[in-house]
């Protein structure tokens, strides 16, 4: 996996090329929501998510399956977190969350949401999401996400 995310200066370029990338070994459903205010006032040095969860614009949304269209956000949208929330969490502290699912219904039982960075400033948020048939998220998967380099989702030695 040698391809190059954010290449462009377009955010919204680079945001699918992230759900793209998200998707093709590494999860089952990708979604990347970035500061609303970023994209309406150009700010080259956004501010830091404040206590208040910020407005968010989901910009893109990859799934690797053909059934997980359901979403409670749609592409284009805007929305926030409520402020107790794991996403409004990630994107105050700035570090990225491993989470289990708790909605069976859904079929996703592991998440990774990755704050996502520019110069030192929160950009926005990337979920990760896997299937009950995937191996769940774990801490090996922490560093090649934010790395751009997301570990695969089955392991080798089961490839055919």
């Amino acid at each position: 996996m040698s391809r190059r995310i954010g290449a462009s200066l377009d955010t919204a370029l680079t945001a699918e090329e992230l759900a793209e990338f998200g998707t093709e070994d590494f999860a089952d459903l990708v979604t990347v929501d970035l500061l609303d205010s970023l994209l309406h006032d150009g700010d080259a040095h956004p501010p830091a998510p404040t206590a208040r969860t910020p407005v968010l614009r989901r910009i893109a949304r990859r799934s690797a399956l053909d059934d997980d269209v359901d979403l409670p956000v749609a592409t284009g949208r805007t929305h926030t977190y409520p402020p107790e929330s794991e996403p409004a969490r990630a994107l105050a502290s700035g570090q990225p969350r491993l989470l289990r699912v708790t909605a069976p219904a859904s079929g996703r039982h592991s998440a990774l949401l990755l704050p996502l960075r520019a110069r030192g400033n929160i950009l926005g948020l990337a979920h990760f999401l896997r299937r009950a048939t995937a191996p769940p998220f774990d801490d090996d998967d922490l560093l090649p996400a934010q790395e751009g380099r997301p570990r695969p989702r089955t392991p080798r030695w089961s490839r055919s």
